[in-house]
């Protein structure tokens, strides 16, 4: 068996510093993550005007649902977040990623004739509900003043308005039937600060649910690394396979149409045709990566964070020196132990005991069979019985100025001595540095010394 040197020491300290490293490096890295991301998530079954900003005619029914308009003519409504959300950093440039899933319903008492139709949307910090946003509007544009709308909303459109009007040339809806169809006209679209979709979609296939107030599940996606804004329609209360579904999606980079932080919720609004639209649950989620601030507000943030890195560091050194210590510590005792037992095993007479039958010979080393004391150890009466002899056991203290090389010397020394006045050793005991022991035989029995 090979022992071990100042090589193994010193690369099993690399190595542990190495894995000290990482653990650290590890700490780190997730706590400068965790204090650089911000983000927003709910999940409402139910509504109340403390967790949603209601504007216009949008209240929180009896059921405690959302109704961004009632079942009237010439209504509009706003139901918003109440808290802001960060869409993007200007000093990074990152985008949030989001994705936001809730259940609606669309119902008038006058179907299949419905209108007009209400949309997701995302707008400045701060905006409110404009005037004038009745019927094809819906609740997002100022009819006498369309150009000034800034604006990313998903709309979900059930009738059609044509260019011209009094919007301006703002609106220009999908034809999804023959004009003067209306109830047939639903389709869902993305549009870009108008009402003119960039691409829409017909949800013919959904036609039905809509008209009869069934409830319909919305599933809208943005991905910041693809800048792509997709929306999924289906039935609510379908199962299986072959549920009824459509969707669309389109390229948006936010940065060219909304500022870092925005407003975020639902619009709608009715005419001279009108339906109710209802939100009956909602869900959201969004995260962005953010650059620490640059105001003064930010320096106590910083020295917090750098003084838990400096803790880290600090505790984690502690933790290595100390590891390192006892790894030596053990390392040189098992090597102590090693050399001691080549060398006594060289010299014929002397038997190594165990220090369980030392224990057993004195009785645990009992004061009552405590002989007498000296500057390096104890002497111990006891009985080994191995050897049908009562012996003398000297226990060297640890914390004595007697080493590990100068008690091998004297048990080297004493095992070569003999002379009909002088004990005879007969025995020893190695336990690492903390117990070292051996015996000697004397005129009434002999000497044992640990």
């Amino acid at each position: 068996m090979g022992l071990p040197n100042s090589t193994d020491i010193k690369s099993f300290e690399a190595r542990e510093l190495q894995s000290l490293i990482v653990l650290v490096l590890f700490l780190v890295i997730a706590f400068t993550a965790s204090a650089s991301s911000q983000g927003i998530y709910f999940n409402f079954q139910t509504f109340n005007d403390s967790i949603i900003g209601l504007q216009g005619n949008a209240t929180v029914d009896s059921r405690y649902f959302i109704q961004i308009t009632p079942s009237s003519p010439y209504c509009m409504g706003w139901a918003t977040y109440y808290e802001p959300m960060r869409l993007w950093d200007k000093a990074t440039g990152n985008v949030a990623d989001f994705t936001t899933q809730f259940t609606f319903a669309i119902d008038s008492p006058y179907k299949p004739l419905v209108a007009d139709g209400f949309t997701f949307f995302l707008v400045p910090n701060g905006s409110q509900l404009p005037a004038n946003s009745t019927g094809g509007a819906r609740g997002i544009i100022n009819d006498s003043d369309p150009q000034s709308a800034r604006f990313v909303a998903i709309e979900f459109d059930t009738f059609y308005t044509d260019v011209g009007g009094n919007f301006g040339g703002a609106i220009n809806d999908r034809i999804c039937s023959p004009i003067g169809q209306n109830g047939k006209d639903s389709h869902i679209g993305i549009d870009l600060n108008n009402l003119t979709s960039v691409n829409s979609t017909c949800v013919d296939r959904l036609e039905d649910k809509i008209r009869g107030g069934g409830q319909i599940k919305a599933v809208i996606t943005y991905n910041s690394n693809t800048q792509n804004l997709s929306v999924l329609m289906m039935d609510a209360n379908a199962t299986g396979t072959g549920i009824n579904s459509t969707n669309t999606h389109h390229k948006v980079n936010f940065t060219e149409h909304l500022p870092e932080w925005v407003t975020f919720g639902f619009s709608a609004s009715t005419g001279m045709v009108f339906e109710s639209h209802t939100i009956m649950a909602w869900e959201f989620r969004s995260t962005v990566q953010v650059a620490r601030q640059k105001s003064k507000s930010w320096l106590w943030p910083i020295l917090g964070s750098s003084s838990f890195i400096l803790l880290l560091f600090f505790l984690a050194f502690i933790w290595f020196r100390h590891r390192s210590k006892s790894k030596r510590a053990d390392m040189s005792g098992e090597e102590d132990d090693l050399v001691i037992d080549e060398e006594f095993e060289q010299v014929s007479g002397p038997k190594k005991f165990t220090y369980k039958e030392l224990v057993m010979a004195t009785d645990n080393f009992i004061v009552e069979r405590l002989l007498g004391e000296g500057g390096f150890g104890r002497v111990y009466e006891g009985y080994l019985t191995n050897v049908n002899a009562n012996v003398a056991i000297k226990k060297i203290n640890p914390g004595s100025r007697q080493g590990i090389k100068e008690y091998a010397a004297e048990v080297m020394t004493i095992s070569r001595l003999r002379h009909r006045n002088l004990v005879q050793l007969i025995g020893w005991c190695q336990r690492k540095r903390n117990s070292s022991l051996f015996m000697s035989s004397c005129l009434m029995g002999a000497l044992i010394l640990i």
